[in-house]
Protein backbone atom coordinates (compact mmCIF):
# COMPACT_ATOMS: atom_id res chain seq x y z
CA UNK A 1 0.00 0.00 0.00
CA UNK A 2 1.34 3.44 -0.82
CA UNK A 3 1.82 5.95 1.97
CA UNK A 4 -0.58 8.27 0.14
CA UNK A 5 -3.37 5.74 0.70
CA UNK A 6 -3.46 6.83 4.34
CA UNK A 7 -4.17 10.39 3.23
CA UNK A 8 -6.82 9.47 0.63
CA UNK A 9 -9.94 8.41 2.42
CA UNK A 10 -12.72 8.26 -0.16
CA UNK A 11 -13.33 7.02 -3.73
CA UNK A 12 -13.32 10.48 -5.31
CA UNK A 13 -9.97 11.53 -3.84
CA UNK A 14 -8.45 8.20 -4.94
CA UNK A 15 -9.86 8.64 -8.46
CA UNK A 16 -8.45 12.17 -8.69
CA UNK A 17 -5.06 11.06 -7.37
CA UNK A 18 -4.72 8.10 -9.72
CA UNK A 19 -5.83 10.07 -12.77
CA UNK A 20 -3.24 12.70 -11.93
CA UNK A 21 -0.55 9.99 -11.87
CA UNK A 22 -1.70 8.85 -15.30
CA UNK A 23 -1.55 12.38 -16.68
CA UNK A 24 1.97 12.82 -15.34
CA UNK A 25 2.89 9.48 -16.93
CA UNK A 26 1.21 9.81 -20.33
CA UNK A 27 0.64 13.53 -20.69
CA UNK A 28 -2.53 15.50 -20.10
CA UNK A 29 -3.59 15.32 -23.76
CA UNK A 30 -3.46 11.51 -23.82
CA UNK A 31 -5.86 10.78 -20.95
CA UNK A 32 -9.60 11.20 -21.49
CA UNK A 33 -11.92 11.49 -18.48
CA UNK A 34 -15.43 10.08 -18.42
CA UNK A 35 -17.77 12.19 -16.25
CA UNK A 36 -20.12 10.22 -13.98
CA UNK A 37 -22.57 12.96 -12.93
CA UNK A 38 -25.33 11.52 -15.10
CA UNK A 39 -25.92 7.82 -15.75
CA UNK A 40 -22.62 6.88 -14.07
CA UNK A 41 -19.38 6.36 -15.99
CA UNK A 42 -20.48 3.34 -18.09
CA UNK A 43 -17.83 1.21 -16.40
CA UNK A 44 -14.90 3.42 -17.38
CA UNK A 45 -13.26 6.15 -15.29
CA UNK A 46 -10.96 7.25 -18.09
CA UNK A 47 -9.20 5.89 -21.17
CA UNK A 48 -6.00 6.70 -23.00
CA UNK A 49 -4.95 7.38 -26.58
CA UNK A 50 -2.93 4.14 -26.54
CA UNK A 51 -6.00 2.00 -25.78
CA UNK A 52 -5.89 1.56 -22.01
CA UNK A 53 -9.15 1.73 -20.08
CA UNK A 54 -9.12 2.46 -16.32
CA UNK A 55 -11.68 1.96 -13.62
CA UNK A 56 -10.93 3.08 -10.07
CA UNK A 57 -11.87 1.21 -6.94
CA UNK A 58 -11.27 2.47 -3.40
CA UNK A 59 -11.87 -0.22 -0.77
CA UNK A 60 -12.87 -0.04 2.84
CA UNK A 61 -9.61 0.12 4.80
CA UNK A 62 -10.99 -2.46 7.24
CA UNK A 63 -11.42 -5.20 4.62
CA UNK A 64 -9.63 -8.47 5.28
CA UNK A 65 -7.47 -9.88 2.48
CA UNK A 66 -10.27 -12.27 1.49
CA UNK A 67 -12.99 -9.63 1.65
CA UNK A 68 -10.92 -7.22 -0.41
CA UNK A 69 -10.39 -9.89 -3.06
CA UNK A 70 -14.12 -10.53 -3.22
CA UNK A 71 -14.92 -6.84 -3.58
CA UNK A 72 -12.28 -6.28 -6.24
CA UNK A 73 -13.43 -9.34 -8.16
CA UNK A 74 -17.00 -8.05 -8.02
CA UNK A 75 -15.91 -4.63 -9.25
CA UNK A 76 -13.98 -6.14 -12.17
CA UNK A 77 -16.89 -8.34 -13.19
CA UNK A 78 -19.53 -5.59 -12.95
CA UNK A 79 -17.59 -2.91 -14.81
CA UNK A 80 -16.26 -5.21 -17.54
CA UNK A 81 -19.87 -6.14 -18.17
CA UNK A 82 -20.73 -2.42 -18.55
CA UNK A 83 -17.93 -2.02 -21.09
CA UNK A 84 -18.52 -5.14 -23.15
CA UNK A 85 -22.27 -5.84 -22.84
CA UNK A 86 -24.49 -3.21 -21.19
CA UNK A 87 -22.88 -0.19 -22.88
CA UNK A 88 -21.02 -1.99 -25.67
CA UNK A 89 -22.69 -0.01 -28.47
CA UNK A 90 -21.81 3.31 -26.85
CA UNK A 91 -18.18 2.31 -26.36
CA UNK A 92 -17.96 0.87 -29.85
CA UNK A 93 -18.99 4.22 -31.30
CA UNK A 94 -16.58 6.16 -29.08
CA UNK A 95 -13.52 3.98 -29.67
CA UNK A 96 -14.07 3.34 -33.38
CA UNK A 97 -14.59 7.06 -34.04
CA UNK A 98 -11.36 7.78 -32.15
CA UNK A 99 -9.54 5.06 -34.05
CA UNK A 100 -8.69 3.30 -30.79
CA UNK A 101 -8.62 -0.43 -30.11
CA UNK A 102 -8.95 -1.24 -26.42
CA UNK A 103 -5.83 -3.15 -25.47
CA UNK A 104 -6.35 -3.36 -21.72
CA UNK A 105 -8.84 -2.76 -18.94
CA UNK A 106 -7.17 -1.81 -15.66
CA UNK A 107 -8.59 -1.84 -12.16
CA UNK A 108 -6.84 1.05 -10.40
CA UNK A 109 -6.89 0.35 -6.67
CA UNK A 110 -4.67 1.33 -3.72
CA UNK A 111 -4.03 -2.27 -2.68
CA UNK A 112 -3.45 -5.54 -4.55
CA UNK A 113 -2.55 -8.28 -2.08
CA UNK A 114 -4.21 -11.55 -3.15
CA UNK A 115 -2.72 -13.82 -5.83
CA UNK A 116 -6.20 -15.24 -6.48
CA UNK A 117 -7.06 -11.94 -8.13
CA UNK A 118 -4.31 -12.59 -10.70
CA UNK A 119 -5.99 -15.87 -11.54
CA UNK A 120 -9.38 -14.17 -11.81
CA UNK A 121 -8.22 -11.41 -14.16
CA UNK A 122 -6.66 -14.03 -16.45
CA UNK A 123 -10.07 -15.69 -16.64
CA UNK A 124 -11.80 -12.38 -17.39
CA UNK A 125 -9.21 -11.61 -20.08
CA UNK A 126 -10.17 -14.75 -21.96
CA UNK A 127 -13.89 -14.08 -21.55
CA UNK A 128 -13.60 -10.62 -23.10
CA UNK A 129 -11.41 -11.85 -25.96
CA UNK A 130 -13.94 -14.57 -26.73
CA UNK A 131 -16.63 -11.91 -27.29
CA UNK A 132 -14.80 -10.81 -30.47
CA UNK A 133 -15.91 -7.20 -30.14
CA UNK A 134 -14.93 -4.77 -32.91
CA UNK A 135 -13.39 -2.24 -30.51
CA UNK A 136 -11.43 -4.77 -28.41
CA UNK A 137 -7.90 -5.69 -29.49
CA UNK A 138 -7.20 -9.39 -30.05
CA UNK A 139 -4.44 -9.23 -27.41
CA UNK A 140 -6.68 -7.50 -24.86
CA UNK A 141 -5.79 -7.99 -21.18
CA UNK A 142 -7.37 -7.27 -17.83
CA UNK A 143 -4.93 -6.11 -15.14
CA UNK A 144 -4.69 -4.46 -11.73
CA UNK A 145 -2.54 -1.42 -10.95
CA UNK A 146 -1.77 0.52 -7.79
CA UNK A 147 -0.01 3.87 -7.36
CA UNK A 148 3.20 1.90 -6.82
CA UNK A 149 3.23 1.13 -10.54
CA UNK A 150 4.05 4.83 -11.05
CA UNK A 151 6.96 5.57 -8.66
CA UNK A 152 8.40 8.53 -10.56
CA UNK A 153 4.97 10.06 -11.03
CA UNK A 154 4.26 9.64 -7.30
CA UNK A 155 7.47 11.48 -6.54
CA UNK A 156 6.67 14.25 -9.02
CA UNK A 157 3.26 14.73 -7.43
CA UNK A 158 4.63 14.59 -3.88
CA UNK A 159 7.35 17.09 -4.79
CA UNK A 160 4.68 19.65 -5.64
CA UNK A 161 3.65 19.80 -1.99
CA UNK A 162 6.55 18.56 0.15
CA UNK A 163 9.21 20.92 1.43
CA UNK A 164 12.62 19.29 1.05
CA UNK A 165 15.54 19.89 3.36
CA UNK A 166 18.56 17.99 2.06
CA UNK A 167 20.66 16.26 4.69
CA UNK A 168 24.15 16.24 3.18
CA UNK A 169 27.47 15.18 4.67
CA UNK A 170 29.37 18.07 6.25
CA UNK A 171 32.71 18.87 4.62
CA UNK A 172 35.23 19.16 7.46
CA UNK A 173 38.27 21.45 7.32
CA UNK A 174 40.57 18.43 7.26
CA UNK A 175 38.63 16.81 4.41
CA UNK A 176 38.67 20.09 2.50
CA UNK A 177 42.43 20.56 2.90
CA UNK A 178 43.11 16.96 1.85
CA UNK A 179 40.86 17.29 -1.21
CA UNK A 180 42.59 20.52 -2.32
CA UNK A 181 46.04 18.91 -1.96
CA UNK A 182 44.92 15.87 -3.97
CA UNK A 183 43.30 17.91 -6.76
CA UNK A 184 45.92 20.45 -7.74
CA UNK A 185 45.55 19.56 -11.42
CA UNK A 186 41.75 19.68 -11.25
CA UNK A 187 41.95 23.16 -9.69
CA UNK A 188 44.43 24.50 -12.25
CA UNK A 189 41.76 26.41 -14.23
CA UNK A 190 40.52 28.07 -11.06
CA UNK A 191 43.72 29.95 -10.22
CA UNK A 192 43.73 32.42 -13.18
CA UNK A 193 40.14 33.39 -12.40
CA UNK A 194 40.96 33.94 -8.73
CA UNK A 195 43.90 36.17 -9.67
CA UNK A 196 41.38 38.50 -11.33
CA UNK A 197 38.63 38.14 -8.73
CA UNK A 198 41.06 38.68 -5.84
CA UNK A 199 43.04 41.38 -7.66
CA UNK A 200 46.36 39.51 -7.34
CA UNK A 201 46.17 39.34 -3.54
CA UNK A 202 47.78 35.96 -2.73
CA UNK A 203 46.17 35.68 0.70
CA UNK A 204 42.74 36.39 -0.74
CA UNK A 205 43.39 33.99 -3.63
CA UNK A 206 44.15 31.21 -1.15
CA UNK A 207 41.09 32.04 0.99
CA UNK A 208 38.80 32.07 -2.03
CA UNK A 209 40.23 28.76 -3.25
CA UNK A 210 39.20 27.16 0.05
CA UNK A 211 35.75 28.78 0.04
CA UNK A 212 35.04 27.85 -3.58
CA UNK A 213 36.30 24.30 -3.05
CA UNK A 214 34.02 23.97 -0.01
CA UNK A 215 31.00 25.17 -2.00
CA UNK A 216 31.94 22.76 -4.79
CA UNK A 217 32.17 19.71 -2.51
CA UNK A 218 28.96 20.64 -0.70
CA UNK A 219 27.18 20.95 -4.07
CA UNK A 220 28.46 17.54 -5.17
CA UNK A 221 27.11 16.05 -1.93
CA UNK A 222 23.74 17.69 -2.63
CA UNK A 223 23.65 16.19 -6.11
CA UNK A 224 24.46 12.75 -4.67
CA UNK A 225 21.50 13.01 -2.27
CA UNK A 226 19.15 14.22 -5.01
CA UNK A 227 20.27 11.47 -7.39
CA UNK A 228 19.74 8.81 -4.74
CA UNK A 229 16.53 10.01 -3.06
CA UNK A 230 14.87 12.39 -5.55
CA UNK A 231 15.93 11.39 -9.08
CA UNK A 232 13.28 13.47 -10.82
CA UNK A 233 14.31 16.60 -8.92
CA UNK A 234 17.93 15.75 -9.71
CA UNK A 235 17.12 15.81 -13.43
CA UNK A 236 15.29 19.15 -13.10
CA UNK A 237 18.19 20.72 -11.19
CA UNK A 238 20.81 19.50 -13.69
CA UNK A 239 18.79 20.80 -16.65
CA UNK A 240 18.32 24.17 -14.96
CA UNK A 241 22.00 24.44 -14.00
CA UNK A 242 23.22 23.50 -17.47
CA UNK A 243 21.02 26.16 -19.05
CA UNK A 244 22.40 28.82 -16.71
CA UNK A 245 26.01 27.66 -17.21
CA UNK A 246 25.60 27.88 -20.98
CA UNK A 247 24.21 31.40 -20.62
CA UNK A 248 27.19 32.44 -18.52
CA UNK A 249 29.69 30.91 -20.94
CA UNK A 250 28.04 32.68 -23.87
CA UNK A 251 28.01 35.95 -21.96
CA UNK A 252 31.75 35.80 -21.38
CA UNK A 253 32.63 34.39 -24.80
CA UNK A 254 30.69 36.85 -26.91
CA UNK A 255 30.39 40.00 -24.81
CA UNK A 256 33.85 40.03 -23.24
CA UNK A 257 34.66 42.12 -20.18
CA UNK A 258 31.92 44.72 -20.27
CA UNK A 259 31.22 44.00 -16.60
CA UNK A 260 33.50 43.19 -13.69
CA UNK A 261 33.72 39.41 -13.04
CA UNK A 262 32.39 39.74 -9.50
CA UNK A 263 29.36 41.69 -10.74
CA UNK A 264 28.76 39.14 -13.47
CA UNK A 265 28.86 36.25 -11.00
CA UNK A 266 26.53 38.01 -8.56
CA UNK A 267 24.00 38.53 -11.34
CA UNK A 268 24.12 34.88 -12.38
CA UNK A 269 23.87 33.63 -8.79
CA UNK A 270 20.73 35.74 -8.34
CA UNK A 271 19.25 34.55 -11.64
CA UNK A 272 20.15 30.92 -10.96
CA UNK A 273 18.37 31.02 -7.61
CA UNK A 274 15.24 32.34 -9.35
CA UNK A 275 15.56 29.59 -11.98
CA UNK A 276 15.84 26.90 -9.30
CA UNK A 277 12.93 28.35 -7.36
CA UNK A 278 10.77 28.02 -10.47
CA UNK A 279 11.66 24.37 -11.17
CA UNK A 280 11.98 23.12 -7.56
CA UNK A 281 9.98 25.57 -5.42
CA UNK A 282 9.77 23.08 -2.55
CA UNK A 283 13.50 23.06 -1.76
CA UNK A 284 14.18 25.31 1.22
CA UNK A 285 15.53 28.73 0.27
CA UNK A 286 18.80 28.31 2.19
CA UNK A 287 19.45 25.05 0.39
CA UNK A 288 18.83 26.70 -2.97
CA UNK A 289 21.29 29.47 -2.09
CA UNK A 290 23.99 26.96 -1.14
CA UNK A 291 23.26 25.09 -4.35
CA UNK A 292 23.69 28.27 -6.39
CA UNK A 293 27.08 29.02 -4.86
CA UNK A 294 28.05 25.40 -5.50
CA UNK A 295 27.09 25.71 -9.15
CA UNK A 296 29.18 28.84 -9.60
CA UNK A 297 32.07 27.15 -7.78
CA UNK A 298 31.76 24.19 -10.13
CA UNK A 299 31.85 26.51 -13.13
CA UNK A 300 34.88 28.42 -11.84
CA UNK A 301 36.76 25.16 -11.24
CA UNK A 302 35.77 23.21 -14.34
CA UNK A 303 35.33 25.79 -17.09
CA UNK A 304 38.50 26.49 -19.13
CA UNK A 305 37.28 29.95 -20.23
CA UNK A 306 38.98 33.01 -18.79
CA UNK A 307 37.42 36.28 -17.68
Amino acid sequence: MTKEFKEINDPKSWEKYFKTLLKYHLGQANVFDIPDQNEGDWGVECYTACGQVFQCYFPDAQHSVTKLYEKQREKINDDLKKLTITNANVWKEIFINHGIKVKSWVLATPLFNNKMLAKYIAKKTKEVRDLNLDFIDENFRVSVQTADDYPLEQQQLANCFTQLRLNVDVVSDDDLAEWINENVGFLSDLHPKLVILAEHDETEINNQKHVISHFYLNYQNMLDVLSRDYPQIHISVIDCVNARKNSLKQRISFLGKQKAPSTLLEEHIEQLEKDLESVVPNIFGGTRTDMCYGVIASWLIECPLRF
